[in-house]
């Protein structure tokens, strides 16, 4: 449950002045929060840029990846 109130309150403090971000595929990238909130609040459209180059992921050291 309080996992559920920590993205709970991320969507409710999402800036969507901020736009987000798609992959080179289309699908979001970042800002899954903010289109949530544009959703709830009954929004049409959200800014949005595409990703014009592939990002390498983040990896922690040791993770196995």
């Amino acid at each position: 449950m309080l996992e559920l109130s920590f993205h709970i309150k991320k969507v409710i403090d999402a800036d969507l002045n901020h736009p987000i971000l798609l992959d080179w595929h289309g699908a979001i990238a970042d800002g899954r929060h903010r289109v949530l909130k544009a959703i709830v609040t009954g929004q049409r459209t959200i800014k949005a840029r595409r990703i014009q180059w592939k990002v390498t992921p983040c990896r922690k050291a040791g993770d196995g990846a």
